[in-house]
């Protein structure tokens, strides 16, 4: 019991470490973006939008994906925890979650903070994550609490 809970430890450090590589990148290029392909000036052309579209898209493909990869490895690590875990395992879990959430925000607020014309469109991929975050605790405490109440454990 106790190495799967060291597993499961590894398994979230992995899934948050590919989540917050995800994001960063993404805010990286956005900044980057925004900061040298601005959509304002006398230099502007279609090249410059295209540039700027493709860069954008391979950005948020590449977020998306570790957003990806994050959710569906969080849903099955849920569904280890229900299956074998305890209530001490969901509030571990909603502590990783905490701070996953807090990490995001390190991720994306700084660059937001810097270019405050395109300030929500940083946050986009953190809101989709939180929300995924909380509906699964959401679901993972009823679980339990059905668990716990028709099978008595």
């Amino acid at each position: 019991m106790l190495a799967d809970i060291y597993k499961n430890k590894w398994i979230w450090m992995l899934l948050r470490g590919a989540l917050l590589a995800g994001i960063l990148f993404h805010s990286l290029v956005f900044f980057t973006i925004n900061k040298f392909y601005p959509l304002s000036g006398a230099n502007y052309s279609v090249e410059l939008l295209e540039q700027r579209v493709s860069c954008r898209v391979f950005a948020e493909t590449i977020s998306g994906g570790c957003s990806g990869i994050f959710i569906f490895g969080s849903i099955l690590l849920a569904f280890s925890i229900l299956r074998n875990g305890s209530l001490r395992d969901i509030r571990r879990w909603f502590g990783y979650s905490a701070l996953t959430v807090f990490l995001m925000f390190v991720c994306t607020v700084p660059f937001a903070m810097i270019d405050p014309s395109f300030r929500g469109d940083y946050l986009f991929p953190v809101w989709g994550n939180t929300l995924v975050l909380i509906v699964l605790f959401i679901l993972m405490s009823a679980a339990y609490l059905i668990k716990s109440i028709w099978l008595g454990k």
